[in-house]
């Protein structure tokens, strides 16, 4: 398992000889080991673009001379090692101003792939979370590289190669790490910054298995050519970032959505002339199998549900559809709203479970947002743009904020309701690189705020929406392995409790990356 931060900057100011205009210096190092690095790309910016650049000697150190009194921002770069940049900075005449650095080198996970029977499984392909794949080699290993830290899941996907025992149909299954094929067995790995997690090893299993084949129908009832067949995996995905917004603060200020990840596709298939399809060897369960147009095309897509029990499926149909509008009316709990309705539109999301063309949102002058969809399942994603936030999300009769909903053509429409008590956060936290706010109580959706900080280490989070936190403040800025949170800070986070249109000052004691 790994550990250590990824990559941050620490900025510190010394007093040393006096000279003309300004002076920038300082040294890299490698955040694991803590030796100086040499050969890093030294990019110094100032707010009008200019750029001036330097090169580490072989201590690390660099130093760049007879530059303007100004703001600037420094970033530093070398092949191996992730890069890194921090806010803006001030340096004046007189006292150089020192900017160190801290370069980790990217992390690894490297393994194999094995048979029922401790054989070596070549060309097998292999799933790193949501996000990678590759195919391992004649050997059955394989090697992911330039990896940040996170929390994944390891799945090998076999190709569908039948045999017959018994009487009945046998096929290697998708297998996760270390050899189940339920996504709820499956052991997470977690990947620390600068580290290589090396001798993992996944056993593929087999199941019995059967025929699934069916027909892709076009909008007028015909046989549709060339529509791409998925068969997604019935198991709940991983969670990871789903959505990730800038907010208005000159510091970096995110917001970022936590929550499942959508489901993949264990297997596909392309339909033939005849609108056919098959899938040979798919495992007993609940399925869902999505169709989409030619692969030039963006605008027609089905998806139906298919349960395998102890026979064959042989007459599926899956019917092609165009877009079609799901409307939602806004209202304020408030009697003052925004003079621009449609700005909080785009706080709310759609976000694709299954697939589907990415949806369309059209805002009306009436107060009401139509959002082009097609067939399949959504998650309905809700953020607050720094003024307003919704308290609900109105569809089909149920608040569906966070939750997966499948709409249809025709439905009612639905109401999306504001508030505009938002609030803020403001703090110091002296030396350290990044501060994260998340809600206490960890649920299916968590809205996460991450901030950099400003050179004298205050910072400040905006368009937070009332309720109870973690806060805390780290001594490094790094990839956060959302599925841990808040679980991986609890023990070391700090409880704070942001009432409606408040904005509490805090200051944090700099935590050690637990990661």
């Amino acid at each position: 398992m790994l550990a250590k931060p990824a990559c941050f900057v620490v900025l510190m100011v010394a007093a040393v000889n006096a000279q003309t205009g300004a002076t920038i210096e300082g040294r890299i190092t490698n955040g694991t080991t803590g030796e100086g690095v040499a050969g890093v790309s030294v990019r110094i910016l100032n707010r009008k673009s200019r750029v001036f650049t330097a090169t580490t000697d072989a201590s690390g150190s660099y130093r760049i001379e007879g530059l303007d009194d100004a703001d600037y921002n420094a970033s530093f770069a070398r092949e191996g090692f992730i890069d890194t940049t921090m806010p803006y900075f001030h340096a004046g005449a007189g006292a150089p101003t020192r900017v160190d650095g801290k370069l980790t080198p990217w992390a690894s996970l490297k393994g194999r792939v094995i048979d029922e029977d401790g054989k070596p499984a070549p060309k097998i392909l292999v799933r790193l979370t949501a996000a990678r794949t590759l195919t391992t080699d004649e050997d059955g290993e394989f090697s992911f590289d330039k990896l940040r830290a996170s929390i994944v899941t390891l799945r090998a996907q076999p190709q569908s190669k039948i045999r017959i025992v018994d009487g009945q149909r046998l096929a290697a299954v998708p297998t996760y790490f270390p050899s189940a094929t339920e996504f709820s067995q499956a052991v997470p790995i977690n990947v620390r910054s600068g580290a290589n997690v090396e001798g993992i090893e996944i056993r593929l299993r087999s199941e019995p298995v059967h025929r699934v084949t069916g027909v892709v129908l076009g909008p007028s009832g015909k046989p549709m050519l060339g529509a791409v067949i998925s068969l997604l995996a019935p198991s709940p995905a991983t969670k990871g970032a789903i959505s990730a917004m800038m907010l208005m603060n000159i510091a970096g200020n995110t917001l970022t959505t936590i929550g499942p990840e959508p489901e993949q596709a264990i297997a596909n298939a392309v339909s033939a002339a005849d609108g056919t399809f098959e899938f040979p060897a798919v495992p007993s369960g609940q399925w869902r199998v999505t169709a989409r147009a030619l692969p030039d095309r963006n605008d027609l897509f089905g998806v139906g549900d298919v349960s395998v029990g102890k026979e064959d499926v042989l007459d599926l149909q899956i019917p092609l559809s165009a877009s079609f509008p799901v409307s939602l009316i806004a209202t304020w709990e408030e009697s003052k709203k925004p003079n621009i309705p449609a700005w909080a539109f785009r706080g709310l999301s759609f976000l694709a479970e299954e697939g589907q063309p990415p949806p369309v949102n059209v805002h009306l002058q009436d107060e009401t947002a139509v959002y082009q969809l097609y067939p399949g399942r959504y998650r309905v994603v809700s953020q607050s743009l720094g003024t307003d936030y919704a308290s609900s999300v109105m569809l089909g009769g149920r608040n569906v904020d966070g939750q997966l909903v499948e709409p249809i053509p025709g439905m009612e429409p639905g109401r999306i309701t504001f508030k505009t008590d938002i609030s803020s956060v403001h703090g110091v936290a002296k030396g350290a690189a990044m501060v994260l706010l998340t809600p206490r109580t960890a649920t299916e959706i968590s809205r996460v705020y991450t901030t950099e900080l400003n050179a004298d280490g205050s910072f400040d989070i905006r368009g937070v929406v009332p309720g109870d936190y973690l806060i805390i403040a780290f001594d490094r800025k790094d990839s956060i392995p959302w599925g841990s949170i808040p679980d991986g800070i609890l023990p070391i986070a700090s409880s704070l409790k942001v009432e409606a249109q408040s904005s509490p000052n805090v200051e944090l004691p700099v935590r050690q990356w637990p990661w």
